[in-house]
């Protein structure tokens, strides 16, 4: 069974741009056996068909749909797999989050992907004072 928690609202942040979007975290996870459930939450995840199969060991890949200003981040342990996406974000936002994420993964062993861990990272990137209630 797979499950979507609800959307994070974060604050307004394009740099270079007098509009802010809103930024959005959903989550997704599913367990690495179940079919059914990782094809549903696979299902509008831009990675390869290849990285199904990886899915069944340790793995983690990102990809960035720049049409949709969106950031797929999937992770799994070989028993659950978990996609965290990030909507309405610019691209030089996603960059420090991503780097920021790997100095993340590099310091702590075992470091487990989650709606949380993205949301703390934004807080840091985007400052505190920018945070929605």
């Amino acid at each position: 069974m797979w499950s979507r928690r609800a959307h994070a609202r974060l604050p307004p942040f394009m740099p270079g741009t007098r509009g802010a979007a809103m930024i959005y975290v959903e989550e997704a996870s599913a367990s690495a056996h179940d079919q059914a459930a990782l094809e549903a939450l696979l299902l509008g995840v831009p990675h390869p068909p290849t990285v199904r199969k990886l899915l069944k060991r340790r793995f983690f890949g990102r990809r960035w749909d720049r049409l949709n200003h969106s950031d797929y981040w999937l992770s799994s342990n070989g028993e659950r797999v978990v996609c965290v996406t990030i909507r309405g974000a610019a691209p030089d936002v996603i960059a420090v989050v991503r780097s920021r994420l790997d100095a993340v993964r590099a310091e702590q062993t075992g470091f487990v992907l989650s709606k949380a861990a993205v949301c703390a990272l934004l807080k840091i990137v985007l400052g505190p004072e920018h945070l929605a209630p």
